[in-house]
């Protein structure tokens, strides 16, 4: 049985990749582009009925996929999320 963690680091991606399949705990997406409404719903929709581990860029027998490119990882950071876009930093 998989725990539910808040945050995922590079060991536990790996024992979830190391899966190789999905389960009722935990679910891969090939890609997900948030700039994409579409890919948003279907995102939310896979959030709402799986309540566990979603690991986005990788394909249904968890490897990892070459299709998440930088922009669209970029989108998922806490910053963009929260705020809609990364910060602007000056000295």
């Amino acid at each position: 049985m998989l725990l539910v963690e808040p945050r995922v680091d590079a060991t536990t991606l790996r024992e979830l990749l190391a899966e190789e399949h999905e389960s009722d705990c935990l679910e891969y997406v090939a890609e997900c582009d948030l700039a994409e409404r579409r890919d948003i719903v279907e995102l939310a929709t896979e959030v709402g009925a799986l309540g566990a581990y979603l690991v986005i860029g990788a394909d249904d027998d968890g490897r990892p996929m070459s299709s998440l490119d930088a922009r669209m990882a970029q989108l998922f950071d806490d910053l963009v999320l929260w705020h809609g876009s990364s910060p602007t930093y000056s000295c």
